[in-house]
């Protein structure tokens, strides 16, 4: 037997809006954060995971993949001033080949290593 329900859970200023399954964020759902973050998108057991949009209190966003609580996969990070960092990432860092994109145009082909830049391409 598995529980599914949708609610609004309100802890430590953090506010979650969504789906839950045996007590857990599960399904699609919104967390605002008490710092002024928010995440929209995939849970699974408790965590973020699968396809979402995180948005950071200082105007920043990423979207894509997410796997426990981290950006994992394809996903592309932009910036308050424009600038985005597309490509892919693991463990929250970005990892691989990926491109900058600057507000301006022009795309810088970069390859990453744990989150450092590693090389251009």
């Amino acid at each position: 037997y598995q529980r599914r329900v949708h609610g609004i859970f309100s802890s430590s200023g953090n506010v979650y809006k969504g789906h839950w399954k045996d007590g857990l964020r599960h399904g699609q759902g919104t967390m605002v954060y008490s710092q002024g973050d928010i995440y929209s998108g995939e849970w699974s057991n408790g965590a973020m995971s699968g396809e979402g949009k995180y948005t950071y209190a200082n105007g920043s966003h990423y979207t894509g993949r997410f796997e426990g609580d981290r950006p994992h996969g394809q996903g592309a990070l932009v910036y308050p001033n424009g600038d985005r960092s597309e490509g892919n990432w693991m463990a929250g860092r970005q990892h691989g080949q990926g491109r900058i994109v600057r507000g301006n145009g022009v795309v810088v082909g970069v390859v990453y290593e744990h989150g450092a830049v590693a090389g251009y391409l």
